[in-house]
């Protein structure tokens, strides 16, 4: 029998997770005041005091945890399992969780593979989809359909360029910042252009990756370099995700146009290679050679090689930036 007391708000719009989870503590701070309420991220489980759980609060009728995050790995080296880690404390005390006692699970990371097991099995889910449904997002803007329809087509455009490996957790929060963002810009200019759109669109990463990836396969090298400036001013975690963005990008149209460059035809492409046709119509008819697009996918690839090895100049995000422009540059000769 699933618990009451523990739930997981699962799935994959992290809008509606959010959403749900500010109702859930909402409704419980209203009842309970807010002094009843923790937060925890699973980075710091460790030094959670797991009692805290069993223990009643003899002042208070109802207590509630609320855990999100990832915990660091496990030590592959050791053979034996890590028994403080939260999965098999859960699965120990679960059983003596007083009713009293309300655990909300939510925004896990994709690590927790076996929390989440277990969450699934024994936990309520509370469970978000994400869809590109045009009812799912009317309920959620005040802008007209077809505003709303726009927007959701610029962004399943950019996000084609990304493939299974890359996804992006937090699309359904960009998605609802740019129809927020669009509903101001209608309410005080009565109309929303193509441009407007892709500028509100564009705020968000991907649409900035979709804008280089277009100037490099148009071959519009200075367009480029003066796209490529956006990403100079990013954090590394930031960087290093539009590193990885831009690799998976750059290998897709690698095979597509060495396919192309075999005689096959954009059709026999899209039958073969698992990804979006607008990716593969812009990579088909870019006046890039075969030898063209490898040299820049592997000089970028083999500097990042370097850069997570720590050799050489590459090993900061300063040579890797001058690695990139020295290959775009490579490209207009």
């Amino acid at each position: 029998m699933k618990h009451k007391n523990i739930i997981y708000i699962s799935g994959d719009d992290s809008f509606m997770i959010e959403k749900d989870l500010h109702w859930l503590e909402e409704n419980f701070e209203k009842k309970y005041g807010a002094m009843n309420i923790e937060h925890h991220n699973l980075a710091d489980w460790k030094n959670f005091h797991t009692e805290t759980l069993l223990s009643a609060d003899l002042f208070s009728e109802k207590k509630l945890f609320i855990f999100r995050g990832t915990q660091p790995k496990e030590d592959a080296r050791k053979k034996e399992k890590d028994m403080s880690r939260i999965e098999y404390v859960i699965e120990k005390i679960h059983d003596k969780i007083p009713e009293e006692t309300i655990i909300i699970f939510a925004f896990l990371g994709q690590e927790e593979k076996k929390l989440i097991k277990w969450l699934k099995k024994n936990a309520t889910e509370r469970l978000h989809t994400f869809s590109w449904n045009l009812s799912q997002w009317e309920k959620r803007s005040s802008l007209p359909k077809t505003e709303i329809q726009k927007i959701l087509n610029l962004y399943q455009k950019y996000e084609s360029l990304r493939d299974k490996y890359d996804s992006n957790p937090l699309l359904a929060h960009d998605i609802s910042n740019s129809l927020q963002m669009a509903e101001l810009w209608y309410e005080n200019n009565g109309k929303l252009d193509t441009e407007t759109l892709e500028s509100l669109v564009h705020a968000y990463e991907g649409g900035a990756l979709f804008n280089f990836m277009d100037s490099i396969l148009t071959k519009n090298i200075v367009g480029s370099l003066q796209k490529f400036e956006r990403f100079k001013g990013y954090q590394s975690g930031e960087f290093y995700r539009f590193l990885g963005g831009l690799l998976t990008s750059l290998r897709n149209s690698t095979y597509i146009i060495t396919l192309r460059e075999l005689g096959k035809s954009q059709k026999e492409i899209s039958e073969t290679l698992p990804i979006h046709p607008f990716v593969i119509q812009k990579s088909y008819k870019s006046p890039l050679t075969k030898k063209e697009i490898t040299d820049f996918y592997k000089k970028i690839l083999s500097a990042k090689i370097a850069y997570q090895r720590g050799k050489g100049m590459k090993k900061n995000e300063l040579g890797l930036l001058f690695e990139i422009e020295l290959g775009l540059i490579n490209l207009k000769k």
